[in-house]
Protein backbone atom coordinates (compact mmCIF):
# COMPACT_ATOMS: atom_id res chain seq x y z
CA UNK A 1 0.00 0.00 0.00
CA UNK A 2 1.34 3.30 -1.19
CA UNK A 3 1.24 6.44 1.43
CA UNK A 4 1.37 9.85 -0.03
CA UNK A 5 0.88 13.65 2.15
CA UNK A 6 1.40 17.10 1.32
CA UNK A 7 4.70 18.40 2.45
CA UNK A 8 4.28 20.28 5.99
CA UNK A 9 4.50 23.72 5.01
CA UNK A 10 4.09 25.46 9.59
CA UNK A 11 5.25 28.13 10.69
CA UNK A 12 7.62 26.66 13.33
CA UNK A 13 10.87 24.28 12.45
CA UNK A 14 9.49 20.59 11.12
CA UNK A 15 10.29 17.85 13.49
CA UNK A 16 9.10 14.95 11.67
CA UNK A 17 6.14 13.08 9.80
CA UNK A 18 4.58 9.73 11.49
CA UNK A 19 2.94 7.11 9.32
CA UNK A 20 0.25 5.37 11.81
CA UNK A 21 -1.75 2.25 11.06
CA UNK A 22 -4.45 0.36 12.68
CA UNK A 23 -6.68 -2.81 12.01
CA UNK A 24 -9.90 -1.74 11.53
CA UNK A 25 -12.12 -3.08 14.46
CA UNK A 26 -8.94 -2.63 17.03
CA UNK A 27 -8.65 0.86 19.28
CA UNK A 28 -5.12 1.83 18.66
CA UNK A 29 -2.94 3.08 15.90
CA UNK A 30 0.76 2.27 15.40
CA UNK A 31 3.64 3.78 14.16
CA UNK A 32 5.06 2.41 10.88
CA UNK A 33 7.67 4.52 10.41
CA UNK A 34 9.14 8.19 11.75
CA UNK A 35 10.16 10.10 8.48
CA UNK A 36 12.51 13.08 9.57
CA UNK A 37 13.11 14.24 6.52
CA UNK A 38 10.48 16.98 5.41
CA UNK A 39 10.45 16.34 1.79
CA UNK A 40 9.84 12.66 2.22
CA UNK A 41 6.29 12.58 1.80
CA UNK A 42 5.50 8.61 0.33
CA UNK A 43 5.93 5.59 2.24
CA UNK A 44 4.64 1.90 1.09
CA UNK A 45 3.70 -0.12 3.69
CA UNK A 46 4.80 -3.89 2.60
CA UNK A 47 3.54 -5.12 5.87
CA UNK A 48 -0.05 -6.26 4.99
CA UNK A 49 -1.67 -9.32 6.32
CA UNK A 50 -4.14 -10.70 3.62
CA UNK A 51 -7.90 -10.72 4.42
CA UNK A 52 -7.47 -7.93 7.15
CA UNK A 53 -8.29 -4.15 6.73
CA UNK A 54 -6.42 -1.20 7.67
CA UNK A 55 -6.70 2.45 8.34
CA UNK A 56 -4.15 4.91 7.89
CA UNK A 57 -3.23 8.46 9.49
CA UNK A 58 -0.18 10.50 9.10
CA UNK A 59 0.61 12.75 11.64
CA UNK A 60 3.15 16.14 11.76
CA UNK A 61 5.00 17.18 14.44
CA UNK A 62 6.79 20.36 14.13
CA UNK A 63 10.10 21.67 16.88
CA UNK A 64 7.69 22.80 19.20
CA UNK A 65 5.86 19.38 19.92
CA UNK A 66 2.39 20.31 18.48
CA UNK A 67 1.21 17.36 16.16
CA UNK A 68 -1.52 17.33 13.27
CA UNK A 69 -2.94 14.49 12.14
CA UNK A 70 -4.64 13.33 9.34
CA UNK A 71 -8.02 12.09 8.82
CA UNK A 72 -7.92 8.32 8.43
CA UNK A 73 -8.48 6.74 5.18
CA UNK A 74 -9.57 2.96 5.64
CA UNK A 75 -8.60 0.33 2.76
CA UNK A 76 -10.01 -3.03 2.63
CA UNK A 77 -7.20 -4.88 2.47
CA UNK A 78 -6.52 -8.00 -0.24
CA UNK A 79 -8.02 -11.45 -0.20
CA UNK A 80 -6.37 -14.81 -1.14
CA UNK A 81 -8.14 -17.77 -2.77
CA UNK A 82 -7.66 -21.30 -2.85
CA UNK A 83 -5.95 -22.16 -6.10
CA UNK A 84 -8.53 -24.31 -8.09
Amino acid sequence: MRLSWTSYRGGEAFAAYRVLRKVQGLEAFDTLIVVDQQSTTTFTDTSLTANTAYSYQVTVVNAAGFEAASTSQSIAGFIIRPVE
